[in-house]
């Protein structure tokens, strides 16, 4: 075994031979890397143009987000990075705007938009199942009426004022701004802010589980996960990671600060991310445990054993209750048949690949790939390495979670983006060891981690189709 300080540039070297081999493997065909990262394209871009410009904010910016400036500035910083990282992505492709817009409108899922826009969607929660089968929606039999619901609020927004004035920014040189300019606006000004808004629950979470400066890394780290920055205009990567980082974050505050409403909201707003998708499921037990887990970690305040535990039960139950007091009322007051609608959303999952078979090897390759080799072994070593801590529970927990959604779903070369909302909490296992490896490596080792993912990220975009 190496000495210490020599480890981590080993690590550096092998994580920088498997994101060269992101470019490599997928282009000779080999399986399942080639499913995860569809077909190599000769795209026309201009990606060293926008990637010197990056590169050159880059550097002050990164001195900025790690000096002495307050909490606040330096995440929104970070959010402000992520968000310019995401628009250089599409610039880098060398037509300007128009391919986030061709994924809001020309990819499959746009069906949900184009329903939104165009039809009368009054009862949609108690007529649901009937509205399906009338209107032969395809891709809204995987989800639950809030996904419909979120999109309508979209179209809502602009027919407003803002929808008119966001239609003019995103389409300066149309000769009129119509309706579908304006939904264009909105969305493409939205969904990129919902997006990385994350990393504030995400900081958020990270502290209360393991300090300020993993907080940080967590932070960092997830503003260039490739699956963050490319999977464009899908609730998975705009909505559903804050659900289940905001989730998180207020269960574990609420436990900590001894303010059970919190822990209850928490269970509000991961019940809230259910009735928008069946996706989010697996959550339920890696947050809802967040306060037993807790309860038999830490000693605080002289408690017993047995009453750290009523406590955890206790406040486990009140997350529970947040699931229930949304959903309860959906059932009971709008005849939502949610039993009849997870049916049959599993069903149109289980067979849109005319595969009943779980892709049990390549779904968590690609994935994790997406999530990027750097962030992935950090994640991994913490889970060796697990001691007696939330965050190692964090870790495994998601490993557990991750590995029967594996087992029981269908996520066929699509685990990218389905599984995105566990990225926050592997951003959070890899930020502890992260900041180990900087205290034993010195200071290069984060901004070497970023420019490796931030690499992966750029390969993925200007090399493949997906």
């Amino acid at each position: 075994m190496p000495p210490r300080r020599a480890r981590i540039p080993i690590i550096i070297v092998v994580a920088a031979t498997a994101v060269a081999l992101v470019w490599v493997v997928p282009k000779k065909g080999v399986l399942p890397l080639s499913w995860a990262f569809g077909r190599w394209t000769d795209r026309t871009v201009l990606p060293g143009l926008v990637l010197v410009a990056i590169g050159a904010i880059a550097v002050p910016w990164y001195r900025f987000v790690r000096g002495g400036a307050a909490t606040g500035v330096r995440l929104a910083a970070i959010f402000a990075f992520g968000i310019a990282l995401c628009h250089g992505l599409v610039l880098a492709e060398g037509r300007g705007t128009e391919p986030i817009k061709e994924t809001l409108w020309r990819t499959a899922h746009a069906e949900f938009l184009n329903i939104a826009r165009d039809q009368q969607l009054d009862g949609l929660v108690g007529n649901y199942q009937k509205l399906v089968a009338e209107r032969k929606w395809v891709f809204p039999r995987s989800k639950p009426p809030g996904c419909l619901m979120f999109y309508r609020g979209i179209t809502w927004l602009a027919d407003s004022q803002l929808g008119a004035t966001l239609g003019r920014v995103w389409a300066p040189s149309a000769p009129r701004i119509g309706r579908d300019e304006r939904i264009a606006g909105v969305a493409l000004t939205v969904f990129p802010l919902l997006a990385f808004i994350t990393v504030f629950p995400l900081w958020w979470f990270v502290r209360i589980l393991a300090g300020s400066h993993e907080a940080d890394l967590a932070a960092l780290l997830y503003i260039v996960t490739p699956s963050v920055l490319l999977v464009l205009n899908q609730l998975d990567a705009v909505l559903y990671p804050l659900c289940g980082a905001t989730s998180a974050a207020l269960t574990l505050w609420g436990t900590r600060a001894r303010r059970p409403w919190a822990t209850f909201v928490g269970g509000v707003v991961l019940s809230v991310g259910i009735f928008i998708t069946f996706s989010l499921l697996p959550l339920v037990p890696l947050i809802g445990l967040l306060p037993l887990c807790d309860a038999l970690i830490a000693a605080r305040g002289g408690d017993t054993l047995a009453r750290r535990v009523v406590r955890g039960v206790g406040l486990g139950a009140l997350f529970a209750a947040g699931l229930l007091v949304v959903h309860a009322p959906l059932v009971l007051a709008l005849h939502y048949d949610i039993v009849t609608r997870f049916r049959d959303a599993s069903w149109f999952h289980a067979h849109w690949w005319n595969s009943s078979d779980p892709w049990i090897i390549g779904s968590p390759i690609q994935f994790f790939m997406w999530v990027g080799v750097p962030t992935t072994a950090a994640f991994f070593v913490r889970a060796v390495r697990a001691d007696w801590s939330q965050a190692a529970y964090v870790v495994l927990a998601t490993i557990l979670c991750l590995t029967v959604t594996n087992a029981v779903g269908h996520a066929r070369a699509e685990s990218e983006r389905l599984w995105l909302f566990f990225v926050p909490f592997v951003c959070a296992g890899a930020a502890t060891t992260l900041a180990r490896w900087e205290d034993d490596g010195g200071r290069w080792v984060v901004p070497l981690f970023l420019a490796l993912e931030a690499a992966t990220a750029s390969l993925l975009k200007i090399s493949f189709t997906f």
